[in-house]
């Protein structure tokens, strides 16, 4: 394939001072399009170690229902296969969300102070 979206946002990675991927959890872990999307940078990674190398990279995930893990997991092995630098936050990158459509700040308010948290962390590294 020659065009499509992924080489899009490979050159919008590979221009970010840092970035940070995440996906919205549902049922059984990331949806394809993302799990996809993230097999086709990591296959990008392998095939040049360039590919990424020093960039600063932070993860979270959004759920509403079982597969938080699984998504997580996803979600490193692209840090696994790239040459990013994986920043964690200090505890879980995971927040809860119900399916009423309120925003996760009002249902889950550790969740918020551990995505301020991954944002202060990536800044302190971005920094140096």
């Amino acid at each position: 394939m020659q065009q499509d979206a992924v080489n899009e946002w490979k050159k919008k990675l590979e221009q970010a001072d840092g970035f940070i991927i995440t996906g919205d959890i549902r049922n059984s872990g990331l949806c394809s399009l993302m799990v996809g999307l993230l097999e086709r940078f990591a296959q990008m990674g392998k095939a040049s170690s360039k590919f990424l190398a020093g960039k600063i990279g932070g993860f979270g995930a959004v759920g509403v229902r079982d597969g938080g893990m699984k998504g997580l997991f996803d979600i490193v092995s692209f840090f696994q296969h790239t040459n990013a630098i994986l920043i964690w936050p200090s505890y879980w990158p995971f927040t809860w969300n119900d399916d009423t459509g309120v925003h996760f700040e009002e249902c889950d308010p550790e969740g918020r102070y551990l995505a301020g948290d991954l944002g202060k962390q990536m800044n302190w590294a971005l920094g140096r």
